[in-house]
């Protein structure tokens, strides 16, 4: 499975390209910018560093859970973990690198 061609880290972009949304006035109110070394990190990753990519995952595990789990509805809550889709997640991220 290939990687979106829109799925491009930019210097100075704070996110990748997603959704025709761009880090930089994504109209995401109260996200601060990422840190240089952040987006140092990105750019080793989407150059095919694991090591940069695993790091950048353990940085952020914590609040893409939290996240999921505010997001998900009480009856699939019930069925589905978040711990779960956040390792599904990680997976197509990986799958996704070059």
């Amino acid at each position: 499975m290939g990687r979106p061609a829109n799925f491009r880290v930019q210097p100075g972009h704070i996110l990748p390209q997603m959704g025709g949304m761009t880090g930089r006035g994504a109209g995401m109110d109260g996200v601060q910018p990422d840190s240089v070394e952040t987006q140092s990190l990105l750019l080793q990753a989407d150059s095919g560093d694991r090591q940069a990519f695993e790091e950048l995952w353990a940085r952020h595990r914590g609040a893409l859970r939290r996240a999921v789990e505010l997001r998900l509805d009480a009856q699939l809550s019930a069925r589905v973990d978040p711990s779960d889709v956040v390792q599904e997640t990680q997976l197509e991220a990986f799958q996704r690198l070059p």
